[in-house]
C-alpha cells in the first residue's frame, strides 16, 4: 500500500501498462496502424491506435482510438511486425485530451524539469475519471498528473503540434482497400519505417483538424459583467472548429493565462479553479 501511495503507475506496471516496449520498430506512447503481419481482423475498427504498454517481449498493449484494449505481435526474433507507426495525430471531438494526445506542462506545472526541460513533449496514455492522467515524455519518463482535478491544469494539449501535423489532409489507413506485396511487407520492416503503403482516399477519412489558423465565419463572445467581449481570433477559430465537430459538446481554452471550459450545451464558459461561470454566445 505504501509503494502505491509513493507511485501510483505501480499496479498499472506489473500488468505490463506503461511500460517502455523492447521491440526496436516501436516506442512507447507510438501512435499505430495495422502492419503487414496483422491477422487480428477487425478490432481497430480500421482506426488509429496508441502504444499504451507491453505484456511481454514481441507482445505490445494497444488502445484504439475507439476505446478498446487489445495486445498484438510485434516481435524482432520473429520478424512479425502486426503494426506500423503512422504519423496521424489524435484528433478531440468533445474531450479535454484523450489518450494518444501531445501535451506540454501546463499552468500549474511543480515538477522541475523532469519532463525533460521547458517546451518538452509528452504523449497521454490514460485518462482518468477523476481528472488525472498518465503521460509518457518523449525522455522516457512517465508519471501521473492532474488535468482538471480540482481545477489543476499541470498538463495542457500541445496545440501547435496539432496544428502543425494538419497543415493538410491525412486519409486513414483501411486495409480493405490495400493490398500487400513481399516488397511492400518489407518495407515496412524496422530498417526502413519511414516507408508508407498506398492507401485509398475517402472523404470521410479526412482528419479534420480542431485548431487551425484558418478563417473561421462566426463570432465567440463572452460576458463580463454588462458587456460581450470577442475572444481573441485564435481562441475564436479554436472554439468553434470544436462546436462544428459537435454542438452539444465541450471544449477547453487558455486565456490570459488561466485555462476555461466552455459548454456548447449550456452556452457558458467555466473556470475549473472557482468555477466560476460566464455566459458566451455565437453569432454568425
Amino acid at each position: 500500500m505504501i509503494l502505491e501511495f509513493v507511485n501510483p503507475l505501480n499496479m498499472d506496471k506489473r500488468m505490463g501498462k506503461f511500460t517502455e516496449i523492447t521491440c526496436r520498430s516501436l516506442q512507447l506512447g507510438d501512435r499505430v496502424r495495422r502492419g503487414p503481419d496483422w491477422n487480428s481482423g477487425n478490432q481497430d475498427n480500421y482506426m488509429a491506435g496508441t502504444v499504451v504498454g507491453q505484456i511481454s517481449d514481441g507482445k505490445v498493449i494497444v488502445e484504439w482510438d475507439h476505446g478498446e484494449q487489445n495486445s498484438n505481435v510485434q516481435c524482432d526474433e520473429s520478424n512479425t511486425y502486426s503494426l506500423r507507426k503512422v504519423d496521424e495525430p489524435k484528433v478531440l471531438v468533445d474531450e479535454m485530451t484523450a489518450v494518444g494526445c501531445r501535451v506540454v506542462r501546463g499552468n500549474d506545472w511543480r515538477f522541475g524539469n523532469t519532463d525533460g526541460g521547458p517546451g518538452s513533449l509528452g504523449t497521454v496514455l490514460d485518462v482518468r475519471q477523476e481528472g488525472k492522467i498518465v503521460v509518457r515524455w518523449d525522455s522516457k519518463r512517465t508519471a501521473l498528473y492532474k488535468m482538471g482535478f480540482n481545477g489543476k491544469f499541470e498538463i495542457k494539449v500541445h496545440d501547435a503540434a496539432v496544428r502543425s501535423q494538419n497543415t493538410e489532409p491525412r486519409s486513414a489507413y483501411n486495409s480493405a482497400h490495400t493490398t500487400y506485396s513481399e516488397s511492400e511487407n518489407e518495407s515496412h520492416r524496422p530498417n526502413s519505417r519511414s516507408a508508407r503503403p498506398n492507401c485509398t482516399q475517402e472523404p470521410a477519412d479526412y482528419v479534420i483538424p480542431i485548431y487551425s489558423d484558418s478563417i473561421v465565419s462566426a463570432i465567440w463572445e463572452y460576458q463580463e459583467g454588462s458587456e460581450w467581449k470577442k475572444y481573441p481570433n485564435d481562441i475564436n477559430v479554436k472554439i468553434e472548429k470544436a462546436y462544428q465537430r459537435k454542438k452539444t459538446g465541450k471544449t477547453i481554452i487558455e486565456m490570459d493565462r488561466t485555462t476555461y471550459q466552455i459548454y456548447f450545451s449550456r452556452m457558458i464558459q467555466e473556470n475549473p479553479s472557482n468555477k466560476k461561470e460566464q455566459s458566451v454566445r455565437r453569432t454568425d
